[in-house]
């Protein structure tokens, strides 16, 4: 009887199984904040037809998702012109994330601002970033101008749009613009039946000013760089695949 007990004991311990342990997970969520004004092609709220224009989606947050998720990192889009404030900060902290990223436009400092307190609270293991056309535009004051009371940095992008990668995940990307294909995927999750009628689409064909005005130096010293055809008609043939436009 004890030889048995023995053998079961031995038995037991040759096949038990270690406890797996989880590593964390690496859940990205990219915010684009609620636009402070009304205009033609961007409403003061995205639900609302102003002039009969639609709204159009930001070029960023597809090259911003793409880049994320084709460096293996879950990534979800949360655009506060959308649905309330609460239903986006709740959108946001369902998944749990270890970074966001804030895209801000100048005329969104406001909005940039409430988000990141929030999401501070809310998601106090994520590390935030703030970017964009607000951040880029104004390196000099910027510190001044987006005073936060909440721990973020800024990250800031010229010619080269994925160099964003070595300061926040801290590794390069060898992406190159003119060949990488993006991901429309995230348009649905973000926006959704409701609200895919009321968007404009637009493709970025190319990086650069394609003008060549005398008394301004930017088209010599960031060159024109144009997205490979192929590259175009795949955006294209991917954005009639996911029901978004018709081609």
């Amino acid at each position: 009887m004890k030889k048995d007990l023995a053998h079961i004991q031995l038995s037991a311990k040759a096949h038990h199984i270690a406890p797996t342990v989880s590593k964390p997970s690496s859940n990205a969520v990219v915010v684009f904040p609620h636009v402070g004004y009304a205009t033609g092609n961007r409403p003061h709220l995205a639900r609302e037809i102003v002039n009969g224009s639609t709204y159009q989606v930001p070029q960023g947050l597809t090259y911003l998702y793409s880049t994320l998720r084709s460096l293996g990192i879950d990534t979800r889009v949360v655009d506060f012109n959308f649905r309330t404030f609460a239903e986006n900060i709740n959108r946001i902290t369902e998944v749990n994330p270890n970074l966001v990223l804030v895209t801000s436009t100048l005329n969104s400092y406001d909005s940039t601002r409430q988000i990141v307190l929030e999401v501070a609270r809310s998601c106090p293991k994520a590390r935030v970033f703030v970017g964009g056309p607000a951040v880029t535009a104004n390196v000099p004051a910027r510190t001044e101008i987006l005073q936060i009371d909440a721990p973020f940095e800024f990250v800031v992008v010229r010619k080269d749009i994925f160099e964003w990668t070595q300061q926040v995940l801290g590794r390069a990307c060898d992406l190159n613009f003119s060949s990488f294909m993006p991901n429309h995927e995230w348009m649905q999750d973000t926006y959704g039946p409701e609200y895919i009628p009321q968007l404009r689409f637009a493709i970025a064909t190319s990086l650069g000013c394609t003008f060549n005005c005398r008394y301004c130096l930017n088209w010599q010293v960031y060159k024109t760089e144009f997205k490979n055809k192929e590259v175009v008609r795949a955006e294209l043939a991917d954005l009639s695949r996911t029901h978004l436009i018709n081609v």
